[in-house]
């Protein structure tokens, strides 16, 4: 037996995964899925990272949520941002508000997706994302 040995991580890989959306003014007002969170999700984190300005005149926003859960969890638009993000405020980064401390830990697949508005703009461009980690299962 090494120096070393039965010591560190037991699992090969502590990753944060990402779910990702890239949006664009050319997307209509409505829901856009990212991907399901696998069975042990726990939700750390969301936002969206703004490319290019949005150019219009109204609230281009985006609120991320789930709307199914194999788990039966209602459905709820603004699980991973309480605040919309808000599209139209310049490049940079937003941070969600993962405040929803119901609807943060998935023991069963669920549908994350992105309830868009885009009231005029002709440009703009932004990655929605949600951040998560896997339980360990031994």
């Amino acid at each position: 037996m090494g120096l070393n040995a039965g010591k560190g991580q037991v699992i090969h890989q502590n990753v944060v995964h990402t779910l990702s959306y890239y949006l664009t003014s050319a997307t209509v007002t409505g829901t856009v899925v990212l991907g399901w969170l696998p069975p042990g999700a726990l939700v750390v984190a969301s936002g969206a990272g703004v490319y290019a300005a949005w150019s219009g005149t109204g609230n281009e926003q985006a609120d991320i949520g789930f709307d199914n859960s194999e788990e039966g969890y209602t459905a709820d638009p603004n699980a991973f941002t309480e605040t919309a993000l808000d599209l139209d405020v310049g490049v940079g980064h937003q941070a969600g508000d993962v405040v929803s401390a119901a609807n943060l830990y998935f023991s069963k697949p669920a549908r994350v997706t992105a309830a868009i508005v885009n009231t005029d703009s002709a440009t703009g461009a932004a990655l929605l994302y949600v951040n998560y980690i896997v339980r360990e299962r031994t």
